[in-house]
């Protein structure tokens, strides 16, 4: 479908004015295998793992973006409203309160303003954390580094000074985010929610 678009965008002339995004949701469905860097990589959907998160994160603009060039940032859904509404000079309306932040400088090979973490949240309490490119700290207290393996994270036992920072870094982005998981989930803490 994707490459039926991008057809669709060169016939009408309008390849080199359209950005394209191609994200996808959540991780690849557990039962599948697909290949990453020239490894195998089991799909882990539902986990919070890098197995159930890492995602393709595909943005194609020619004439913009150079061809070919990767990011190794750390990048969220929550990025595509401000990144769109920068591309467009649009203004986001007073009421809306955006968590992302605009990618385009990067988008464009410039050094942009990476962000240092991303917050992410589940209908389970367990599933909520903030992480960075390496640690992550859910909410409810476990502090993880991830492993080379992507369906395994190992806990945090002793705190170097510099993974010391990082957990306190991390627990203000859980601290700023205290509210963001609906009152209804918090009250049952996902029982009844399927993946």
């Amino acid at each position: 479908h994707v490459g039926q678009l991008v057809a669709k965008l060169d016939e009408r002339g309008l390849r080199e004015k359209t950005l394209v995004f191609f994200i996808g949701d959540n991780g690849t469905g557990k039962g599948l295998t697909s290949r990453w860097r020239g490894q195998d990589y089991a799909g882990g959907k539902g986990n919070s793992t890098r197995s159930g998160m890492h995602v393709p994160y595909i943005a194609s603009w020619p004439g913009v973006i150079a061809a070919g060039s990767v990011s190794q940032n750390l990048v969220d859904t929550t990025d595509i409203v401000p990144t769109l509404l920068e591309v467009t000079g649009a203004k986001a309306p007073d009421a809306s309160k955006l968590d992302g932040h605009s990618l385009l400088a990067e988008l464009k090979g410039q050094p942009g303003t990476p962000r240092e973490a991303i917050y992410s949240w589940h209908p389970t309490r367990e599933r909520e954390f903030a992480a960075d490119k390496t640690l992550k700290l859910y909410a409810d207290g476990r502090f993880v580094e991830y492993a080379s393996d992507s369906h395994a994270e190992h806990e945090v036992t002793f705190l170097k000074p510099a993974a010391a920072e990082s957990k306190a870094r991390l627990q203000k982005v859980l601290d700023r985010y205290a509210t963001a998981r609906p009152a209804e989930l918090k009250a049952n803490d996902g029982k009844g929610y399927q993946d």
